[in-house]
């Protein structure tokens, strides 16, 4: 997989990792964790999806990368949604809703074996 680089990707370091994935894969089970009980580095780059397939969410990914480099903090990123307490006495948590920025990060990462569904569960702001 060759996935394009938008400017200033550092395309050294993605070779890097999606070769050090594609060479690991075969010796790196879900077995190996750390210490604390989690999977180690190369247990999570080995489960990374470089497949032709997924050379759209390589480049989505790295492009929402590249925006969150030169402006981390962006207008419309998130809201918060202020917690409340319904005339029934039932209290809702605040909570933040995110932006589309930060949606189409999630949803590359997910695309890629980064993170599971259940941790992409992102509400997007209603702009």
């Amino acid at each position: 997989m060759s996935p394009e680089c938008s400017e200033g990707c550092d395309r050294e370091a993605l070779s890097r990792l999606l070769y050090s994935r594609r060479t690991n894969a075969t010796s790196t089970t879900i077995s190996e964790v750390s210490d604390s009980g989690n999977p180690d580095d190369a247990t999570l780059l080995a489960q990374l999806d470089v497949s032709d397939e997924r050379a759209d969410a390589w480049s989505q990914l790295l492009a929402v990368s590249d925006e969150f480099a030169a402006l981390q903090d962006a207008e419309g990123d998130f809201r918060w949604e202020p917690g409340k307490t319904g005339l029934d006495g039932v209290i809702t948590m605040g909570y933040p809703i995110y932006g589309e920025r930060v949606a189409v990060a999630c949803n590359a990462l997910e695309r890629v074996g980064a993170v599971t569904t259940a941790s992409v569960n992102v509400r997007v702001c209603d702009e």
